[in-house]
């Protein structure tokens, strides 16, 4: 089961005398929290615990179910650890702040930050994009634009609107134009930028392949709540293995599982072997027929390929 928590960090506010003592969250127009408060529970909970300093880190951290009274020191320790910092015993981590100062006084916080002249080329192109796909009824032209603006630049979608260093250079502007008249055409986005993340793990894809579906993860899932021990030696048989999505999800948190793929598509085969490379060593690649495969190819396995499965997986196109 997989959670998805939101937390409207900083919607709290005080009541502003001239807008009729209602605070700014109050006012503003937020249809969907006001749906999920409609459809949910409402409750109130102390996320504070008496005698801390309120911050969002602390509430965050109760949120997530840690005491902050136990675990909670500071943010400079849970931002070094979200960096792959390790602290050793007596080690100590500083977060801080770059700040604008004018006049001798803080004029901004956001010191280092990109400004809005410097970020106008970058939404501007966002936007033509997005009111082009709009155009031809998308549903998620924005999201579509800002994946393919992001995969261009090489980073995260929220660097577009962050990072001073992302220029949109005359090369990359072409190569944007050229990714939105292919989406409008109704190319999916994973074609175009060869890539669809499953299980938080990147895949490779082409047209030799379906692109990898967010609900097939439920089927991992169901995997996985089938093993009692992770580390357990489990042997996989997975039918239909198109790009290889559901084996590099379950050699991912199964670390001794071995695991067979088969396909009837040579070109998937290669491309499952391509994408499960990271676990060569317990993954065999087999094409054929379903489990044909197994037969076809049995001379030619390898010494690790189990002939007999705890598991067989499938989902076919």
């Amino acid at each position: 089961m997989k959670y998805f928590v939101l937390i409207p960090d900083g919607a709290a506010g005080w009541p502003l005398k001239e807008r009729g003592g209602k605070t700014s969250l109050e006012l503003a127009h937020k249809p969907n929290l006001d749906a999920m408060a409609k459809e949910g529970y409402v409750g109130l909970a102390r996320t504070v615990p008496d005698g801390m300093e309120p911050s969002s880190a602390c509430a965050c951290m109760s949120i997530m179910g840690y005491d902050p009274r136990t675990y909670f020191s500071g943010r400079g320790p849970i931002e070094a650890k979200s960096l792959g910092i390790e602290l050793a015993d007596g080690e100590v981590a500083f977060r801080c702040n770059t700040i604008t100062v004018r006049d001798g006084k803080m004029w901004s916080f956001n010191a280092g930050h990109i400004s809005d002249s410097e970020s106008h080329p970058i939404i501007e192109s966002l936007n033509r994009a997005e009111s082009t796909l709009v155009d031809t009824g998308s549903t998620s032209a924005r999201l579509d634009t800002e994946v393919l603006l992001a995969h261009i630049l090489n980073c995260e979608r929220i660097d577009l609107y962050t990072e001073r260093e992302r220029e949109l250079n005359t090369r990359d502007l072409k190569t944007f134009e050229e990714y939105i008249k292919r989406r409008a055409q109704y190319e999916p986005v994973a074609y175009i930028t060869g890539t669809k993340e499953f299980w938080s793990i990147p895949v490779k894809v082409t047209k030799d392949v379906l692109i990898p579906r967010p609900e097939t993860e439920l089927l991992v899932e169901k995997v996985l709540s089938l093993i009692d021990d992770k580390n357990h030696t489990i042997r996989i048989l997975d039918l239909c293995t198109g790009s290889g999505n559901i084996p590099m999800a379950l050699a991912k948190e199964l670390p001794n599982a071995q695991i067979v793929m088969t396909d009837i598509s040579k070109k998937a085969i290669a491309l499952a072997k391509e994408n499960t490379t990271f676990a060569s060593d317990r993954i065999t690649a087999l094409t054929g027929n379903l489990f044909e495969a197994l037969h076809l190819n049995a001379p030619h396995t390898t010494h690790h390929a189990p002939r007999i499965f705890d598991i067989i997986t499938a989902n076919p196109p």
